[in-house]
């Protein structure tokens, strides 16, 4: 049975785990071999030929030799007949190796070491107060353990957070809002497996904006109530249960015809407007009677909400609600998990590499992908079955394509080396 190399891993005995990596000697792609001749008064070099399983990770280009295994080593043979090697293996998951040694007069020996490459991270999950349920993590461990042909050998293994964070809405793409996530998250953040541990950020939802936009109507203020649409996504979050004005309303007047002079405006109290997601109900009864007119009202709206995001530094967050306060599924989550981590690991390529290598293993979208339209490089997959296409779709799966499966086998997994893994703080 081949000997388990934890080959992402430093030695360290912080990573040590039951459920993976049980020996400091197994960590790092580094492993040392001896061979034995018969004879002992052998003088000169031996060669030690690193044989490789038929069913490995393979091809790697000239900018991804640093991620292959050797190839062969060499050795002085010691007065005792001893030849000792140090070999790497390579970064992928799932590789099997086997060792042969020949000296200088042509005695070849078997060595009975063979070994597996294997990856470990750890991961928790932070739950935010007072959100809905969420899904088991089981299934995304199995995902990234197995996949399409059983030889990802990535073992996401959890540890236990500090607790739950603060309830809070709403983290835009902005270095404030991070800021305030790292800051509700640090109280609950378990360092002690950094920096090969992220978290797993259960929240309540994830809204594009806020942006003010503004809502007007013509009017004669005999009738009792005006119906004014939200024309552009829907009102802020949170405006319902309970609803603050404050959190969605900047101001509502009501502009009499002929008005010359913005004194003339009456502002609407508060309480004489009602929200809903996409339209707001504004009564009429603080107004001059019978008198005709406008109301304009400037309100902030979410122009749309994510699933997920990878904010990288140890942390993805995964929504548990969307528009109008809707639910998101278990398969919703599930998916949005799978993909995000993927991210966290650097999955899908961004087109730097060369090739036949990683850049040719992953279905780049450079059509469709808003990462590429923005930043132009490639973040997601264009195979929309994909658990890395961009966009959550009925027909977006759970899994990864064939193409992303590759890849995920592929990738170093060494987290200092990693852009989204380093300390909490």
């Amino acid at each position: 049975m081949a000997k388990k190399q934890w080959v992402n891993l430093e030695p360290n005995k912080k990573y040590l785990d039951k459920k993976g990596c049980q020996n400091i000697e197994e960590m790092g792609r580094i492993v040392y071999l001896e061979a034995e001749f018969d004879k002992k008064d052998i003088i000169g070099m031996a060669t030690l030929l690193v044989e490789p399983d038929g069913d490995n990770a393979t091809y790697y280009p000239r900018k991804e030799l640093a991620l292959a295994a050797d190839l062969y080593e060499r050795a002085m043979v010691s007065d005792d007949g001893i030849a000792r090697f140090k070999v790497k293996l390579s970064a992928a998951g799932g590789d099997k190796f086997k060792f042969k040694a020949s000296d200088l007069s042509g005695n070849e020996k078997e060595l009975p070491d063979e070994y597996e490459t294997y990856r470990q991270l750890y991961y928790q999950e932070i739950e935010m107060n007072n959100i809905k349920k969420h899904p088991d993590t089981g299934l995304i461990e199995k995902e990234y353990r197995t996949g399409l042909d059983g030889k990802r050998n990535i073992e996401l293994i959890p540890i236990k957070s500090k607790g739950k964070m603060e309830h809070n809405y709403n983290f835009v793409k902005t270095d404030s809002d991070k800021n305030r996530l790292y800051g509700l998250a640090k109280p609950a953040y378990n360092s002690e497996k950094d920096p090969y541990c992220f978290a797993v950020a259960w929240i309540d939802c994830l809204a594009n904006g806020p942006k003010v936009i503004c809502l007007e109507t013509f009017i004669n203020t005999m009738i009792n109530k005006v119906l004014l649409p939200v024309t552009e996504g829907q009102l802020w979050w949170n405006i319902v249960k309970p609803a603050k004005t404050s959190d969605w309303l900047l101001k509502a007047v009501f502009i009499p015809d002929g008005a010359k002079d913005e004194c003339e405006n009456k502002r609407i109290p508060d309480d004489n407007i009602t929200p809903d997601y996409d339209s707001i109900v504004v009564s009429t009864g603080s107004l001059p009677r019978n008198a005709t007119g406008k109301i304009k009202a400037w309100v902030y709206v979410a122009k749309g909400f994510a699933g997920g995001r990878s904010y990288g530094n140890n942390i993805i967050v995964v929504a548990t609600r969307s528009w109008r306060d809707k639910s998101r599924s278990i398969r919703q989550m599930r998916q949005t998990l799978t993909h995000e981590v993927g991210h966290q690991l650097g999955m899908v390529p961004n087109g730097k590499q060369l090739g036949k290598g990683l850049i040719a293993q992953s279905t780049l979208d450079k059509v469709n992908d808003p990462a590429f339209k923005e930043y132009g490089k490639a973040a997601h997959c264009s195979v929309k079955s994909c658990v890395m296409f961009w966009k959550g779709h009925k027909g977006r799966g759970e899994k990864f394509c064939a193409n992303c499966d590759k890849s995920v086998r592929k990738m170093d997994l060494y987290a200092p080396k990693l852009g989204k893994f380093t300390r909490f703080f």
